[in-house]
């Protein structure tokens, strides 16, 4: 009793220290609820089975396989016997035992067995689980009524193991039960404890050992396989063991009343793990040293029931509400306002002499320290807004300086004070960094430079690019190397300053990138630089820059803070997380280590230069979330990249049930604890194939996957975060799909996935159906062969009789021939008239126009010059000569015209109904003129009745010019009769005159244009030889003839005949015919 007072004490100062220790921690939890594809947010249980799998039981939704990605659900649908699962329990023979309200369903990977009442089983609302050999299992039920009973199963049933022991039933109650190494049975009752050893029930040595006083609660322990106790004395819950015949103290849980316990677990590392009633849970490492978890601490529900740490050491919980919640560890830990910062954007840290913490972020009072459990800041001496701290340094004599958008500031008596123009800087300058050098203070602005305070003159020296030669007033940071130079940082490069003169550094001179945000420096000596285009290092024995971005496993290559620590790592502080680079003595980087939000980084992106080692080797970075803490201690570069594997196969992007009656002849069953069919066999048409893959990834590590189709593919794919690959159309052939994990830095798992199936071919694509159809190809080319040779020479036959036909009409062809060269060679001779024609007729146009227009200027010279000098006769004479002459070359023109429109074809033709007698009237009052000065009668004989159907306009050109010759080759007192008749369907008109008439080679050259036959009247009236042609062409265009009859001396008569218009003749409507000279 003694020892356990000693215990407790010690314990109550160890749990002081821990809680003192752990006063502003927020531990980082993540938690999976329904959003990520839990199947209900009340967790129940934990495991994980002997293949690595993790599975939860769920109050409602079933259970679920999680790979630390996913979750694949298995309920009531899949095989379940209920989804309100109470826990999850791996036998001996690696079979799961899913225990629900119903009864229990039993999963081997392949089949779920259903056992109820029928075989023996009493439901309850809670279960505890224990086996003492393979077929030996024991299920302590809590019923619904409070009771509680023990259960055996041998293997094909289950026995009621309380009922058929009276000293179990006779005024007592079961409470718990536990194995031990040797397969004993311990059973903790409310009369005491009893073991249950070879088939023989019997009271336990234990209740001789029992500490009095105390409540006692048994707890099996699957990973010592010997009971631990928990004893509960002054309100102090104490875990003991049993050895020796006497109970051993093992650790001091809580102070807390047994009632109040919930669970416990503990780990291969002696590690204790447990939880209580809405007090969160507790870590006890082996050490001593107690960890408790609330919600004040980052922990997401107080309400926690099991405590699971995996195979990786992953601490897993189950809750009731908020689903699976995961312990990252305390590999980082993030401080933010609940510890006392104003915004938590963090922007510098430094520890001075006595260990104290300094850090500088966004605010009113940007600066402050770490002390008795909460952040204290510095208050600021003037009511100006300081706004942010940008740097701090602390010098030999521990002095604190903080640089800031507005000036630079010294903590004074407790107060922050500005010191800007003591230390020979405007007042409100922009002081981006500040370092403490072993020869005074590097002060970095924006815009102005870079001043220096010297420690030992006590003055500022201001370097800028007008005096110094730096390569950009806009300075970043400083950093003095191992050498003492000291490298100064810009947005357009560096400089290096080595006491005497400056050497820069830009894309003129060597380097390529220009925003430089930071420097450190390596064991090797060579610089690292935090730049916004990626890692830039600089090799000193080279003198040569390399660049570093995302191929060379860094998580972006927006860097913000650069820091190398006491083991040689390199930190980088990005846009996306933090990396850690192991370099080897050469200095070469050799492994990397990314963390962001997907693997325990709170934060994600980290502020610039807000990067620190304190003295126990802890790193701590700014970030715009807090500050974090990061122990290197927790860091493991020798990652073991797990195992990928397939998980499922679909078939035409659906899911697919290879279990199905239609899939079943393909394949021989599933494989163990996979949906994925064994020896697959697919017809042709089912080759469109999605495999879907996963790692059993429980170490958060960023993952990616290659693949690669073996029988159409001989590369692995790039690195892909998907978890499926498709192929469509895939070829009948022998397939092997190999599936892999990698790292970022393009390191891949050794162990490669490998699955085998087939698709078949079509009927028609096999060997034999190509013989068959080899065999039938051959034969019916034979037979083509046969038949062709008898059409061979049937044809030879029938090309002989073709030939003698084809002689005959060749003979006949030729004679055509000969006919249509013959035709040829007519209209050739045709065309060369034409030819001829028309030149005759442009050398006519040209002489008639000539002479008529020679006549005009003449005349009108004549009147131009002597007008005055003339009589009123030579005016009337010359005038009307004139006269004359105009209407010569206006009636040439107007026949000109007419002849040149009828050859073009563009004269309208509207053949309508026509009244002769008015057509000829209107021609005789157009020429009655003429005819009184030559005393020439014009007689109209044609008949009111008579209609033609015709072109008025052609056929009153023809009248036009058929009168008008006649009056010119008509003496005085001549006459000149125009008359018709009928002649079947034809109407017959006649111009009939008493002048000078016509002899036989007159009559032939008349109507012949290119003979040109002309001459003058009886007063000389001069014609154009063209009348006569266009009186030819008209009447042919409507359809009638032209007949001359004439003698010397007599008159001479023309005829033309026009088609007689009938009422009842069926004429096309009236419309513009454009009149075609070929037809």
């Amino acid at each position: 009793m003694i020892a356990l007072v000693q215990y407790c004490a010690v314990s109550c100062m160890l749990v002081f220290l821990a809680i003192s220790m752990t006063f502003a921690q927020q531990y980082r939890f993540v938690t999976y609820g329904i959003e990520n594809g839990l199947p209900q947010s009340e967790v129940t249980d934990i495991l994980q089975d002997s293949r690595g799998m993790i599975w939860i039981s769920t109050n409602g939704g079933g259970v679920a396989r999680f790979n630390g990605k996913s979750f694949k659900v298995i309920n009531k649908s899949n095989g379940l016997l209920n989804d309100r699962v109470k826990k999850i329990y791996e036998d001996k023979r690696k079979n799961l035992w899913f225990f629900t309200e119903k009864g229990i369903t039993i999963y081997n990977g392949k089949t779920f067995q259903k056992i109820a009442d029928a075989e023996g089983f009493v439901s309850g609302e809670g279960y505890e689980v224990v086996e003492t050999n393979e077929t030996q299992l024991w299920v302590l039920v809590k019923t619904f009524q409070g009771k509680k009973k023990i259960l055996h199963w041998n293997g094909e049933r289950f026995i009621d193991f309380t009922a058929q022991n009276l000293k179990l039933l006779q005024n007592n109650e079961v409470w718990a039960i536990a194995v031990d190494k040797q397969n004993t049975l311990f059973i903790q009752t409310e009369q005491g404890f009893f073991e249950y050893v070879h088939e023989r029930l019997k009271v336990s040595e234990i209740n001789k050992s029992l500490p009095p006083h105390s409540q006692i609660l048994l707890l099996n322990s699957n990973l010592h396989k010997e009971p631990r106790f928990l004893i509960e004395q002054n309100n102090q819950l104490f875990l003991f063991a049993f050895k020796n015949e006497n109970f051993e103290i093992l650790h001091k849980i809580a102070s807390v009343p047994l009632n109040d316990f919930l669970y416990l677990t503990e780990d291969v590392q002696g590690n204790i793990f447990f939880s209580t009633q809405k007090r969160g849970f507790s870590i006890i490492e082996k050490n001593g040293k107690i960890t408790n978890f609330n919600t004040s601490n980052g922990l997401p529900s107080a309400n926690v029931y099991v405590i699971f740490k995996d195979n990786r050491n992953n601490i897993w919980l189950s809750s009731y509400g908020k689903g699976l919640i995961r312990y990252m560890g305390e590999d980082f830990i993030q401080f933010h306002t609940e510890v006392g910062f104003e915004t938590g954007i963090i922007w510098a840290i430094q520890q001075d002499k006595e260990g104290k913490l300094w850090i500088a972020e966004n605010g009113d009072k940007p600066l402050g320290f770490f002390e008795n459990k909460s952040f204290k800041t510095i208050p600021v001496t003037t009511e100006k807004y300081v706004k942010r701290g940008c740097g701090i340094a602390i010098n030999d004599k521990n002095e604190i300086f903080m640089s800031s958008t507005r000036g630079l500031w010294q903590v004074q008596a407790g107060k922050l004070v500005n010191v800007s123009k003591k230390f020979g800087l405007p007042d409100d300058i922009y002081t981006n960094a500040i370092r403490h050098t072993t020869k005074g203070l590097w002060i970095a602005t924006y815009q102005e430079g870079l001043y220096f305070y010297d420690y030992q003159t006590h003055k500022t020296i201001w370097f800028n690019s007008q005096n110094s030669n730096l390569v950009s007033n806009l300075i970043n940071d400083v950093f003095e190397d191992s050498e003492g130079k000291i490298w100064i940082c810009t947005n357009h490069g560096i400089s290096v300053y080595d006491g005497k003169q400056m050497l820069n550094y830009d894309k003129k001179h060597k380097l390529h990138v220009d925003y430089i945000i930071s420097a450190t420096e390596d064991k090797q000596k060579n610089l690292w630089f935090a730049t916004f285009s990626g890692l830039v290092k600089f090799n000193k024995s080279t003198e040569k820059f390399e660049i570093y971005d995302e191929r060379a496993g860094i998580s972006s290559a927006t860097i913000y803070s650069v820091l190398v620590d006491r083991r040689n790592w390199l930190w980088l502080g990005t846009q996306n997380g933090i990396n850690i680079l192991q370099l080897n003595e050469k200095g070469e980087i050799q492994k990397t280590k990314t963390y962001n939000q997907d693997n325990n980084f709170a934060s994600i992106e980290a502020n610039e230069r807000a990067i620190f080692e304190d003295k126990d080797g802890n790193v701590w970075i700014g970030t715009v979330k807090g500050l974090i803490k990061c122990q290197p201690d927790f860091v493991n570069f020798d990652i073991q990249i797990p195992a990928a594997h397939l998980i499922d196969l679909d078939l035409n992007l659906q899911k697919t049930d290879w279990l199905s009656k239609d899939l079943q002849k393909y394949h021989q069953g599933l494989q163990d604890w996979e949906f994925v069919p064994r020896n697959l066999k697919l017809p042709h048409n089912y080759n469109y194939l999605t495999f879907h893959f996963e790692t059993l990834d429980y170490s958060d590590e960023n993952l990616f996957f290659q693949w690669k189709l073996e029988g159409i593919e001989n590369e692995w794919s790039k690195p892909s975060r998907k978890n499926e690959a498709i192929y469509t159309n895939l070829p009948p052939r022998n397939y092997r799909f190999l599936v892999r994990a990698c790292l970022p830095n393009g390191k891949c798992s050794e162990k490669v996935a490998v699955y085998s199936f087939t698709i078949m071919p079509a009927f028609w694509q096999t060997w034999w159906f190509s013989v068959l159809i080899a065999t039938f190809i051959i034969a019916f080319i034979a037979f083509v062969v046969v038949q062709r040779i008898k059409a061979i020479e049937a044809q030879k036959r029938l090309l002989e009789e073709k030939v003698q036909e084809a002689r005959k009409a060749l003979l006949l062809q030729n004679e055509a021939l000969l006919k249509k060269n013959e035709e040829i060679e007519k209209q050739k001779a045709e065309l060369q008239q034409l030819n001829v024609t028309k030149d005759k007729f442009f050398s006519i146009l040209a002489h008639d126009i000539k002479g008529p227009l020679n006549s005009l200027t003449a005349f009108l010279n004549i009147m131009t010059e002597h007008l005055d000098a003339m009589s009123r006769e030579d005016i009337l004479f010359m005038s009307g000569s004139l006269n004359k002459s105009v209407k010569n070359l206006y009636g040439l023109l107007e026949n000109v015209l007419s002849w040149s429109r009828s050859q073009m074809g563009v004269l309208e033709y509207k053949p309508e109904k026509l009244c002769l007698h008015t057509l000829t009237e209107e021609n005789l009052q157009l020429l009655a003129i003429s005819a009184q000065n030559k005393g020439i009668d014009l007689i109209n004989l044609v008949e009111k009745e008579v209609f033609a159907y015709a072109d008025a306009n052609s056929i009153k050109a023809v009248l036009r010019n058929l009168i008008s010759n006649a009056i010119k080759f008509t003496s005085t007192d001549g006459k000149v009769i125009i008359s018709t008749k009928i002649d079947k369907n034809e109407i017959v008109v006649s111009v009939e005159d008493t002048g000078v008439g016509m002899n036989e080679f007159a009559m032939s050259k008349i109507f012949d244009i290119s003979a040109r036959y002309s001459t003058k009247g009886t007063a000389n009236e001069v014609g154009t030889g063209l009348g006569l042609v266009l009186v030819k062409e008209f009447v042919e265009k409507n359809k009638g003839k032209v007949f001359v009859k004439s003698e010397e001396g007599v008159g001479t008569c023309f005829s033309f005949t026009l088609p007689k218009f009938e009422e009842t003749g069926n004429y096309t409507p009236q419309q513009t015919i454009q009149m075609d000279l070929e037809q």
